[in-house]
């Protein structure tokens, strides 16, 4: 028995040791990435509407139909009360499908590997201030988010 436990530590250590963490997406990665872009309501060329464009952090590529369905959710509440009620044919609503590796969104010291970074700081005792890095979001939604234009 004990040359079995010895032997089977001798293999998990040597597991550990040769293994090696996959090389984490740097932000020029992101911004450089192609990402999903899909239409919730459409209703007219951007020269015209306004766009509003969700992005969602702490979704895993397994979590992108719940990303989906929350924003879904998110624009029926907003657009369900005034003003917006009155003027939700100005709006374009879109969502980018930017999968995080791991679900969720770091809290003081717990951290976890969100696409944009998303995190609550350590001493938000309610957790409704949330912080992303803007350098990401503001280049994948420039370069990603569609612009629907008028005919010539």
């Amino acid at each position: 028995m004990k040359h079995y436990l010895r032997s089977l530590l001798l293999v998990l250590t040597a597991a550990l040791l040769t293994a090696r963490p996959a090389a984490a997406q740097t932000t020029q990665d992101k911004i450089n990435g192609t990402y999903k872009v899909d239409t919730i309501q459409y209703k007219g060329s951007s020269d015209h509407k306004i766009d509003l464009v969700f992005l969602g952090d702490g979704y895993t590529a397994d979590q992108m139909e719940t990303f989906v369905a929350d924003v879904k959710s998110n624009a029926e509440r907003l657009f369900s009360v005034d003003p917006f009620s009155h003027y939700r044919d100005f709006f374009n609503i879109y969502l980018i499908e930017t999968p995080s590796k791991q679900s969720g969104a770091s809290i003081g010291t717990d951290k976890y590997d969100t696409f944009y970074g998303a995190s609550f700081p350590g001493y938000a005792s309610d957790q409704r201030l949330i912080s992303v890095n803007t350098t990401i979001a503001d280049n994948v939604t420039a370069k990603t988010r569609p612009r629907s234009t008028r005919s010539s």
